[in-house]
């Protein structure tokens, strides 16, 4: 560090100094008496200016780089009295002369606080004890969390998944995840205690019951397990599937509370069909029709390539059977 008085009036030309009162002097009528001293760097480009103690007052404009080494003492380092601005202009994009850096170049994490006083402190950071994640932290709790393959967390760590889905994590163990190519193959999964592992099969959480609900390639599908561990996979009952064209095949009973309603478009037949096999290709199955042109209940089995209407039910009551009626026991009329 040079003793100011040496320099010359052309080294320290329209270069203004602050004292240690914040009363703005120049350079070359300083005295080693000052609170800070100053030199040029190594190649003569600049000045830089060392504070020691005491405290700036007034606005300070920096041309250049400003950079705070702080002892590590006290609350607080170094302290800006007022509003710091970074202020650019050029096309500088991220990643390249970016305003502020924040840096730890040891074994510690990158950190940034706000404070309110009298109030919980948050943080943001970079993880250096957790595989470099960044996080969003109240006092000591970390509540939300992006790991270096942009899987989120909100309120929990994000649960590793495969490398062709990104994740969000939710709590303890409810996610939502979507493949990260476009197009109607990837699939959108909101899973309760199941998710995609990294090898791409679907697994639990934790082990208890498990649920998943799954759009691709414009289906949806619903499905339920019971409690377990590891991996699911063809575990999983399919409880309800809807396809693209609108059909529903539940897996169990459809139970409702008072009635099942099933409504045609106007002038339509409306039929419920009782099936042996999947609705695509069914080729043998029965069928309730309520036909619109005569409004009657129709009783039909399809099974050669045709419909067979064994019984009917005119609106006023009166029923025809298409073969002989067996009576076990008694017939009343």
């Amino acid at each position: 560090m040079s003793d100011i008085n040496k320099f010359t009036t052309k080294e320290v030309l329209n270069k203004v100094l602050l004292d240690s009162s914040g009363n703005a002097v120049n350079a070359f009528s300083h005295t080693t008496q000052e609170a800070f001293n100053a030199a040029l760097d190594d190649d003569n480009s600049r000045l830089n200016v060392n504070l020691v103690g005491g405290t700036i007052g007034g606005d300070v404009t920096i041309n250049g780089d400003l950079t705070v080494n702080g002892d590590g003492a006290g609350a607080y380092d170094e302290i800006v009295n007022g509003q710091l601005v970074t202020f650019r202009d050029d096309a500088s994009t991220v990643g390249t002369n970016d305003n502020i850096v924040i840096e730890n170049d040891g074994a510690g994490d990158a950190s940034l606080k706000f404070s309110l006083t009298g109030a919980t402190d948050w943080f943001t950071y970079i993880d250096n004890s957790d595989s470099d994640k960044f996080k969003i932290r109240r006092s000591t709790t970390d509540h939300f969390t992006i790991d270096e393959s942009g899987n989120v967390g909100i309120g929990a760590s994000p649960i590793t998944t495969h490398s062709a889905v990104t994740q969000l994590t939710l709590g303890g163990n409810s996610l939502i995840s979507s493949h990260t190519a476009t197009g109607a193959s990837g699939a959108l999964r909101i899973g309760q205690n199941s998710y995609l592992n990294s090898s791409g099969n679907t697994a639990y959480v934790s082990e208890d019951q498990a649920s998943m609900y799954t759009q691709k390639d414009g289906t949806h599908k619903f499905q339920v397990v019971g409690s377990g561990t590891g991996v699911i996979n063809t575990s999983f009952i399919d409880a309800l599937l809807i396809d693209n064209s609108g059909n529903a095949t539940f897996a169990g009973v459809v139970q409702t509370g008072n009635q099942l309603n099933v409504v045609g478009a106007s002038g339509e037949d409306v039929e419920l069909r009782l099936l042996t096999d999947a609705i695509a290709g069914a080729s043998d199955y029965w069928k309730i029709q309520h036909k619109q042109s005569d409004d009657a209940l129709n009783f039909a089995h399809f099974g050669t390539g045709a419909y067979v209407n064994h019984l009917s039910i005119s609106s006023a009551g009166n029923a025809t059977f298409a073969g002989r009626v067996a009576i076990s026991s008694a017939f009343y009329c």
